[in-house]
């Protein structure tokens, strides 16, 4: 059968098996305890020092306990403030900010992971608008990192043939405002997926210049097959994200609040089960088609990519 057909045909396999995923679970508030295979870090700093101010706020990253807090730092007049709101590890916002009459910075970060709906939504922004624009000690900066971490199982009935599964994570948002390169980096947004125990089955891909990212990562998990006894097949997989100011000067902007997404297109006959219980099992009935025509749209193109590539090769 050729790919594009057998890739069709696994599509509308899944959209009319109705037990392919567990029955939604959405996450308790405040503690998430179900879905805590996320994490979610996020760093923002602003930096001033000189001869009259002689100040540094320095790095915070923040994730984990469930709480909110802010902090004011005074020195020499300037005043430097740190806010941070986390809901456990699914949701951080973090917000730091330095002003005075001669300077002002602002480093903000926020983002979600989300293992139910299989989402990753963040954004930063930020500015550095100080008197000495060109000081390497005049800095605002913020990263955001997320994961959705699980594993799952393939429940594959006796005398099954093989199969080979699909799984995507489309990137879906955009480099508003890309600042100057600094020192030690420039605006960049990264993406990666990783299969496997050992991760050896992985793609990453990153993006540095500013406008808007409609991407996809997808790759290939084989189902091997089975005889006259039925099997579990366990696939581990990560998702991350990560948005990242650099260290350079100027105004920043990234937003990834329209989402980075998971997604598995399942052969027929084929069930499956997460170890957390929840991954992908809050996306709405109504948008599953959706998202996995979008999916199958995007698969057609990575297939027909790589028959291109493997065609050039071959004539060579």
């Amino acid at each position: 059968m050729p790919r594009a057909a057998y890739a069709f045909a696994l599509l509308a396999a899944l959209l009319y098996s109705g037990g392919a995923h567990a029955q939604p679970q959405p996450c308790p508030s405040p503690t998430f305890v179900p879905c805590n295979n996320v994490v979610v870090n996020s760093l923002v700093q602003v930096d001033h020092s000189d001869s009259r101010a002689g100040y540094t706020t320095g790095n915070f990253i923040v994730g984990g306990e469930y709480g909110t807090g802010t902090t004011d730092l005074f020195d020499n007049g300037n005043r430097f403030r740190r806010s941070d709101l986390i809901r456990s590890s699914e949701y951080v916002e973090s917000t730091a900010e330095a002003g005075t009459n001669e300077f002002s910075m602002l480093a903000r970060a926020e983002g979600e992971a989300d293992l139910a709906r299989g989402t990753l939504r963040a954004r930063i922004e930020g500015y550095d608008a100080t008197q000495f624009p060109a000081s390497l000690m005049e800095i605002s900066q913020a990263r955001i990192d997320l994961w959705l971490r699980d594993a799952v199982t393939f429940h594959l009935p006796a005398h099954y043939a093989g199969g080979t599964v699909q799984v995507f994570m489309f990137i879906d948002g955009a480099i508003d405002t890309e600042r100057p390169r600094g020192v030690f980096g420039s605006t960049e947004v990264v993406a990666q997926m990783n299969l496997g125990i050992a991760s050896s089955n992985n793609e990453t891909k990153r993006w540095v210049n500013a406008g808007t990212i409609s991407d996809v990562i997808a790759l290939e998990y084989e189902l091997i097959a089975t005889a006259s006894a039925s099997i579990d097949q366990r696939m581990a997989m990560e998702y991350f994200l990560r948005l990242s100011s650099g260290d350079g000067h100027g105004a920043y902007a990234i937003d990834f609040y329209s989402t980075a997404r998971a997604g598995m297109i399942v052969p027929a006959g084929v069930s499956w089960s997460s170890d957390s219980g929840v991954f992908l099992s809050a996306v709405p009935e109504g948008k599953v088609a959706s998202y996995l025509l979008v999916g199958l749209g995007l698969l057609l193109i990575v297939v027909y990519r790589r028959r291109i590539a493997s065609d050039g090769t071959t004539s060579t």
